[in-house]
């Protein structure tokens, strides 16, 4: 399966992701197990995955930006199967 990553990159350009893509990897393979873990709606799983993801954040619109990511690597991944 070709990553939201890989795409982005195609699409957008390293330069363009050069800031969010340790964030995007991590919250790709947080995105790996959670939907075959714990599904897709909200759960403690994916609130300790976001907390997980923005331990180490420095801004406080981290947490925003990693859940999003998070949400997107989801939704890319369960689409990708739904295929």
């Amino acid at each position: 399966m070709t990553t939201l990553i890989d795409h982005l990159l195609v699409l957008l350009g390293s330069n363009a992701l050069a800031d969010d893509v340790s964030l995007l990897t991590a919250a790709d393979a947080k995105a790996a197990k959670l939907p075959r873990e714990h599904g897709v709606l909200h759960s403690s799983a994916v609130q300790h995955a976001v907390e997980e993801l923005t331990a180490s954040a420095t801004a406080a619109s981290d947490g925003t930006r990693a859940a999003y990511y998070l949400g997107l690597q989801v939704g890319w991944r369960i689409a990708q199967r739904l295929r």
